[in-house]
């Protein structure tokens, strides 16, 4: 099985210009199933068509669905039995590029390689048909689109009871204060404890940002951010207090996986904190996390 994200960006003539949505890709043996989901395309209303673009000695693009955008906002769900690009004879493994055309030949396009044909980048590209191109085999499956469906929220996160992850139910815990405040051991204690770091957490929106800090008002347009705020439709605020110290960390759900690890590093998110209330046992090392559902955290800056 095979699982990753991609982005898809606006393309004026082959050059790129906004992130204003993803792409999730599932790949099992026998089904690829992906989920399109666009936003802020300055309240575009429409149909766009979405091809599934390759390269074999001429670009093509292999029509996959129709997607409906309004207000600037379009989901879709993709899947092709057995990896197949309908009954064009390419497979999943052949894809350069998923491309939108929407508008009066406006572009979007989401690279599942590092560099795809320019041609592709600019929009042209031969529509597959059986009459134009070749087919390269004769397969019975087709490819079938349904509405996106959102996607399932974890467990700890769902709990009508739970307002917090577990992280935040275990550091907000507290010992009963003693009446007994003239022994100096236990003084002493008391002062120890203070000092400990205290953690704390809070769900919080993607508007949210703007009530932190001024220095920290860029996520709002960081890409990995925004796309887990979408899947998740929350963020996390962590703040750790020692003493008279504070910091506050901002953290994206998402669930541990090498290629998710190399987008948030990519991104600012370096550090991983996984939920201890989800289904899935806390990582001892980074060898067994994959698939423990947590948050991505980076630390936000103070005044």
């Amino acid at each position: 099985m095979k699982r990753f994200v991609t982005y898809i960006y606006e393309y004026d003539r082959g050059i790129r210009g906004r992130n204003v949505g993803f792409i999730r890709t599932d790949i099992r043996e026998n089904l690829c199933r992906m989920e399109l989901h666009i936003r802020g395309l300055d309240r575009v209303k429409g149909k766009g068509k979405v091809y599934f673009t390759v390269y074999d000695d001429i670009p093509i693009g292999v029509p996959a669905a129709d997607i409906l955008l309004s207000q600037g906002i379009g989901n879709l769900t993709l899947a092709c039995p057995k990896n197949l690009l309908g009954q064009s004879g390419y497979t999943v493994d052949d894809i350069q590029a998923v491309v939108i055309q929407y508008g009066n030949g406006k572009l979007l396009a989401g690279s599942f390689v590092n560099e795809p044909a320019s041609e592709i980048l600019h929009g042209e590209f031969t529509e597959w048909s059986r009459n134009s191109v070749q087919v390269k085999s004769k397969p019975s499956d087709v490819m079938t689109s349904t509405p996106a469906e959102p996607l399932p929220a974890d467990p700890a996160t769902s709990a009508p009871d739970n307002p917090l992850s577990a992280p935040a139910a275990a550091a907000t815990k507290t010992e009963p204060e003693s009446s007994n405040t003239d022994a100096p051991a236990q003084m002493k204690s008391a002062t120890i404890e203070s000092e400990a770091p205290q953690a704390s957490y809070r769900k919080i929106e993607i508007t949210d940002i703007r009530s932190l800090p001024r220095r920290n008002w860029y996520l709002c347009n960081n890409s990995f951010l925004v796309h887990g705020f979408f899947n998740y439709h929350y963020l996390m605020l962590k703040t750790v207090e020692t003493g008279n110290k504070k910091q506050r960390f901002l953290g994206v759900p998402g669930i541990y996986e090498q290629p998710e690890r190399m987008m948030a590093l990519l991104f600012g998110f370096p550090e991983f904190e996984a939920s201890e209330e989800s289904k899935y046992s806390r990582p001892q090392s980074e060898k067994d996390a994959s698939g423990v559902f947590g948050y991505w955290m980076c630390p936000l800056a103070e005044e």
